[in-house]
């Protein structure tokens, strides 16, 4: 926003969330709140739209972290000789609410899970609902940036272990229609 002006800076943003979500989800960026306000919260408000997960005859299957969904693993080598710099320590939580449409209900959601790692990283996944609506909290911080060749090990086992969490799914339970349930099915 400092380099360009807002238009362009929405297309930028829109771009880069459009690579976050789940495949055959689409992003139309709307506008920002507080774009140039260094005293509030910088909000982005986006229309989303398309299909998320897969249907089956009674369930409908969810990415649970709606954001993480597409994240490929870090660190995927096993072996590492050269010292990690990840630049700069950062912190990214999500909160997303999903209200489900008539006719589904949630069935499970993922367990949540702490994992606070001695080098300096903590993931945290929070997951709770209603029959008709869940949230989603999820937070990574990364306090440490440096990492010798020997924390390697631990610090992929870390990444790989929030990857895997990021990759759980919500089971969503379609409602039976009043036929079929007089039929007993």
């Amino acid at each position: 926003a400092l380099r360009t002006d807002e238009e362009a800076t929405k297309k930028d943003f829109e771009q880069r969330v459009q690579g976050l979500v789940p495949e055959g989800v689409h992003v139309k960026m709307d506008h920002f709140l507080a774009l140039n306000d260094d005293k509030s919260s910088l909000i982005a408000l986006l229309d989303v739209s398309g299909t998320l997960g897969t249907v089956t005859c009674k369930r409908v299957i969810i990415p649970a972290t709606f954001f993480e969904s597409e994240t490929k693993p870090l660190f995927v080598s096993e072996k590492r000789e050269n010292p990690i710099d990840l630049r700069y320590p950062s912190e990214v939580q999500d909160t997303v609410q999903v209200t489900l449409a008539p006719g589904l209900q949630v069935e499970s959601l993922p367990k949540d899970i702490t994992t606070v790692s001695p080098l300096g990283a903590e993931y945290k996944g929070v997951n709770n609902g209603t029959a008709t609506s869940f949230k989603q909290v999820r937070l990574l911080a990364i306090a440490n940036t440096i990492f010798t060749a020997k924390e390697y090990p631990e610090l992929r086992g870390f990444f790989q272990g929030a990857n895997a969490d990021d990759h759980q799914q919500a089971v969503l339970e379609k409602a039976r229609t009043a036929a079929g349930s007089a039929n007993g099915q």
